[in-house]
């Protein structure tokens, strides 16, 4: 489809108000409404690529969307050992408040350790 952009896997409908001589999109499939524009077709192929960046927010690479992507992030030794963590822990036991638990524990003895005053 030649009225269609895509960038990180995020489709886009491009089209063009002739009242405001502008090029708009926006992404259909997300729970929120991104919309773009720009004044020629780079400016609105930047627009897209921003609008998406500005949803995955700064920590889009701990998300994948292939399991291909996967042996390139585990190259980063603090994600390799929370990998190495959650893979190895006994999940049988595991429910939303045992979580929720341990991950206030987990961040209380590091606020505590660290002698954090906030």
């Amino acid at each position: 489809m030649k009225n269609m952009m895509e960038y990180k896997g995020y489709y886009a409908p491009m089209g063009y108000g002739d009242g405001d001589e502008c090029f708009f999109g926006t992404i259909p499939g997300i729970a929120d409404v991104i919309s773009f524009e720009g004044s020629n077709p780079a400016e609105l192929k930047a627009a897209f690529a921003d609008a998406v960046e500005d949803y995955l927010g700064k920590d889009y690479p701990l998300f994948y969307t292939h399991l291909s992507e996967v042996p390139v992030l585990l190259r980063n030794e603090r994600l390799r050992a929370g990998y190495e963590h959650l893979r190895a822990m006994d999940k049988r036991d595991l429910t939303a408040n045992t979580f929720v638990r341990r991950i206030y524990k987990f961040v209380n003895d590091i606020v505590l350790s660290s002698n954090f005053t906030g």
